[in-house]
């Protein structure tokens, strides 16, 4: 997970994220911060980038599956 505002910042501080053919998925609720981003990415020379068509609310509307962490339990 990263916001749109620290893409550039976080990619090139990580070198397990520097490797140009690593495949992206990208998604936000409702897919334009995503297509930005992936705009930016595939400036920075990555090959294998796509985004959610619609986002995070077209998938949830269209039925798809949705991973949602455990709440955490306080004692």
């Amino acid at each position: 997970h990263m916001s749109r505002g620290m893409l550039e910042f976080k990619l090139s501080g990580n070198p397990a994220l520097s490797v140009r053919d690593l495949k992206i998925v990208l998604y936000c609720k409702t897919s334009g911060r995503a297509a930005l981003a992936a705009k930016a990415l595939h400036e920075m020379g990555y090959r294998n980038v796509q985004s959610i068509s619609g986002g995070f609310d077209a998938w949830s509307e269209s039925g798809n599956p949705i991973a949602k962490p455990e709440a955490v339990k306080f004692e």
